[in-house]
């Protein structure tokens, strides 16, 4: 048997029940053999709110008061990480596959986890919203820094409480495609859950033309579908080949190409609510520096869309 390398995981932490349910859903999903954890924290000794007005809290006349109150809050995040840590060994993980990082605030939560990051990391699990959480915003501010800001390290965003049973891969000949697969192969393989390889085709006809101009884009959409179908052909094959050999069985492997879809990153979205995959992988990077940039607004759009699911996307 192909010994696995073992990944080394982030979880970013803040008590709250967003983090928590990113940290079950990925010791569910991810076999406790494959991976390594740190359990994350960075402790902001003054409410966030209190630097707008203050970038020297040492200057404050109540500096000594706020001091004692932050150790108190500290004593408290200290409880709630040995919560999560008994949650991983729950699952599985042994005591000796996990550490814990207790970090004070430098640049700012979210700048401070990407630094953090840097630091050998395969990739960071966070919960969509934290406890900063505000109506009607999908992603939290810190889960949004990273994924504008992270680079070179894989970001796992959770919403919500997904199931990790279904899985929906987005696929394309890209090299982003390929590594999004190579990462989360060996993480799955032997696992009993589904998978779908999905692959969608933008139309050319999407908005308003004239009717001479439909009539000729209706040639060269079918002509485009069908060139889409065949270079996907290859991409799905070998893709398949990967999964069972990871250990997945060909019952548990599906394909599909949507065409004529307005939006790529809509039409992922769509095919995994309306399939009830709750997890989505995609690639950040593609075939070019303008393909690098497209996949990554696709990337994006996804997460911003989707909020009771769990998002990978793989750098």
């Amino acid at each position: 048997m192909a010994i696995i390398e073992k990944k080394r995981i982030l979880f970013a932490l803040d008590g709250s029940e967003a983090s928590f349910a990113a940290l079950r859903y990925a010791s569910t999903l991810i076999p406790p053999d494959r991976y390594e954890a740190v359990l994350y924290h960075v402790f902001d000794m003054f409410p966030e709110a209190y630097w707008d007005i203050r970038s020297r809290p040492e200057d404050d006349p109540a500096f000594v008061s706020l001091e004692a109150w932050a150790e108190v809050r500290r004593s408290k995040v200290k409880v709630w990480m040995a919560y999560a840590g008994r949650l991983l060994e729950e699952s599985g993980l042994p005591a000796d596959s996990m550490a814990y990082r207790l970090t004070d605030r430098i640049l700012g939560v979210g700048r401070d986890i990407i630094t953090e990051a840097g630091r050998g990391y395969d990739a960071v699990v966070i919960g969509l919203t934290g406890s900063g959480r505000k109506k009607g915003l999908v992603l939290g501010d810190t889960a949004n820094k990273l994924l504008n800001g992270l680079s070179e390290v894989s970001l796992c965003l959770v919403g919500g409480r997904p199931d990790p049973g279904k899985i929906l891969m987005a696929m394309d000949p890209s090299r982003g495609s390929q590594r999004a697969l190579a990462f989360m192969a060996p993480l799955i393989g032997g696992r009993a859950c589904q998978v779908k390889l999905f692959h969608a085709v933008r139309s050319l006809l999407a908005g308003t033309h004239p009717d001479e101009v439909l009539d000729r884009f209706e040639s060269i959409e079918s002509t485009r579908t069908e060139e889409a179908r065949g270079a996907m052909r290859p991409v799905f094959e070998e893709a398949r080949a990967i999964l069972v050999r990871a250990g997945l069985k060909e019952t548990q492997i599906e394909t599909r190409i949507a065409t004529a879809v307005e939006s790529r990153a809509g039409a992922i979205v769509d095919e995994a609510l309306s399939g009830g995959y709750d997890t989505i992988v995609v690639g950040r990077k593609g075939l070019s520096q303008f393909e690098d940039f497209f996949i990554g607004r696709v990337s994006n759009k996804v997460a911003l869309l989707v909020e009771e699911a769990a998002v990978w996307i793989i750098d």
